[in-house]
Parts: C-alpha cells; structure tokens; sequence
C-alpha cells in the first residue's frame, strides 16, 4: 500500500490552539528501518530526543500534547494548522533525530535511519483523542518493557504530565560546532558540544477535550489513566506468564540489535470512531486524491501555474525535461 497523501481540511479543524486558530490533532508514528534499536532509551539520547521537539516547538510553533520514543519507534499527538504545517513538523523531528542519533558516538549507523516516512493519522473526535492519548501513554508498558509508563527512561511524556514538570533537552548547533573547531586548530583552544549547545523546555499542551481541566485535575486524570495502564499490562502478564523485560536488560543491548519479531499492522487512514464522520473524511480524502493527481498531470511538461485542491500540499510547478 502507498503511502497516503497529507490531508487536513478545514474540517478536520475541530479545535483551536490558546491563540484561537483553528488546528487538527494529528497522531504521527515512525519506526527505525527493520526495527534496530537505534533510539536506545540512553540519558543522551533522551536529552537530544527532547532538544529537537523542544527547538521544533520554538521554530514552527505548534501544540505538543505527547510523545513517546521506544528503542525502535515513537509517536506524538501534535495539534497543526494546516497540512504544510504538519509536512514541516515531520521533516525538522524525524530530520534531525535521525542526523543526532545516527552519529559514530550514537549508534555509529552507516545506513537508512527510517524504515519510511513518518506515518501522520488524522483525529476527528473527543472520544478518540482520550484512545489515542491512553495508547501513546501506554507505549513501553503494554510491550513489557517497564510496569510502568512513568518508568520508561527515554524521551516519554507520562512522567511529566504525572508530575506537572516541565521537561528540558538539548540542541547541539552543529555547524556552529564545526566553525569553532576550525579556528581551534590554529589558536590550540578546546572546543566542546557544551559551547554550542542550546536548552528547550517543552511545552506540553492539554488535549482539546480535556482543556476545560484545572492543572491539578489534568494530571489527576493522566496518573488515572496510567494507572489503568498498569494493571492491565500486570494482568496480560499474569495471564502470558512474561515478565517485565527490564530498563537493564534493554540498554546492555546494543543500537543495532534489530528484535526476532516487529509487530506490523496497517495503519487507518482516520482515527474516528464515528460512522459517518469517518466515512465522509474518506470520502473527502477520495476526492482530494482524485483532484490532486489530475493537477499533478495537468502540470507535468506546463509551464502555467497549477490550482492544487485545497487541504493538501501543492506540489512546485517545473518545467519538464525535454531532450
């Protein structure tokens, strides 16, 4: 199956950010390529995981509402104001967390970081804002890696919605890094990541559907939410016999380890527990897709500016190669 077209109509606008524009609650999801354990749950690792969602906030100001980072894939729920905000989102996370984590002192991972895009799945309902919220929650404790959610060491939310902190990583400017190292080999002076290093705090939003909470009833209902995560991963346990894999045990792993089993189901196109409501955004999405390759025809080999359909990404208008 293709990889489906970014699409958010105005529609799909049920919520507004605390500016009062009108944004889309959007789940993205990525795995590492054939599932190696390239994001190891290290304190590094975790710090510049948070560094990049931390600068991407403070470049492409959007609404953060969760993340969770396991050592081979990770999720967030981002609220995004339109489908070119959400392209660039995508592109500066997934960028520069493959570019951090995939150096020599990292991983040292000579190849493709990714096993594709970022997958984006559009969330149309309150009911299923509060689902996705408890499943990118449960991630690390539903595998049986921790008991947990608040136990996972990587970059994840629970302990910060739990505790109402505010969680802090870091940005390393590389090309600022390499200019100062230059100059160092002619004035002899040492240079460090701590030179060029910058530190973000997340801001972590409150779910449209819970924004009318107070702080303290906000993280009441997260620590609740957890908690139900816990018993029922303690219950699968007792009924598979498995225990708990253990932070230990996972980070004597190396970044390469790639697991004997990844769990791979399609992915829905629309998160939306309505009958109707789903079936018009796929119907909607239908005609999008329909429209958009037509202009994607119409403009290859024109010179003339093409009209895209709206709630997409236009394509840029280049003139064909002729031989």
């Amino acid at each position: 199956m293709s990889t489906p077209y970014r699409f958010i109509p105005d529609e799909a606008k049920r919520w507004k950010d605390p500016r009062g524009r009108p944004i889309a609650v959007v789940e993205v999801t990525i795995r590492t390529n054939l599932g190696h354990y390239l994001l190891k749950p290290t304190p590094r690792n975790r710090s510049l995981i948070l560094g990049v969602l931390g600068r991407a906030q403070k470049q492409l100001d959007f609404e953060l509402y969760g993340y969770a980072y396991l050592s081979n894939h990770g999720s967030m729920l981002v609220g995004v104001r339109s489908a070119q905000h959400l392209a660039r989102i995508m592109e500066f996370v997934h960028g520069n967390i493959a570019r951090e984590l995939g150096r020599k002192e990292h991983s040292d991972w000579p190849g493709r970081f990714w096993g594709r895009r970022g997958r984006p799945i559009v969330v149309l309902t309150e009911e299923d804002l509060a689902i996705r919220m408890k499943y990118l929650l449960s991630n690390s404790t539903k595998e049986g890696l921790v008991p947990h959610p608040t136990r996972w060491p990587g970059a994840h939310c629970a302990r910060a919605l739990c505790e109402g902190r505010t969680e802090v990583g870091t940005w390393v400017d590389r090309t600022k890094l390499r200019q100062l190292r230059l100059r160092a080999r002619v004035s002899g002076e040492r240079v460090s990541e701590a030179d060029t290093s910058t530190h973000y705090r997340l801001k972590l939003g409150k779910l449209p559907c819970w924004s009318h909470m107070s702080n303290e009833q906000y993280k009441h209902t997260v620590r609740r939410i957890c908690h139900e995560i816990s018993v029922e991963a303690a219950q699968q346990r007792r009924h598979s016999g498995r225990p708990v894999v253990g932070v230990k045990r996972l980070l004597r792993l190396s970044a390469h380890h790639r697991p004997d089993y990844v769990e791979r189901s399609p992915a829905p196109l629309v998160h939306c527990r309505s009958t109707d409501l789903r079936r018009w955004f796929i119907e909607a999405y239908n005609t999008f897709v329909d429209a958009y390759r037509a202009a994607q025809v119409r403009m290859h080999g024109a010179l003339i500016e093409v009209r895209y359909p709206p709630g997409g990404i236009p394509a840029v208008n280049m003139p064909a190669l002729r031989h």
